[in-house]
């Protein structure tokens, strides 16, 4: 009887560990994916801040 509850509380555990692992790999691919927008942005700011920047040269 036991081993039955252990085997199937083991059962239990790796089906948690499952969900636990697929949310976190949706949790990964969503980090990633906001991390590739902000690096866009980013590289948009040094653009403009650039631009600015030569703007504020000619003026001078």
């Amino acid at each position: 009887m036991l081993i039955a509850q252990l085997l199937e509380q083991t059962e239990r555990a790796e089906k948690q560990l499952e969900r636990i692992r697929h949310r976190l790999l949706g949790i990964h691919q969503r980090l990633d994916s906001t991390e590739n927008r902000l690096s866009k942005i980013r590289n948009q700011l040094v653009t403009i801040d650039r631009r600015l920047t030569n703007i504020q040269k000619g003026c001078s």
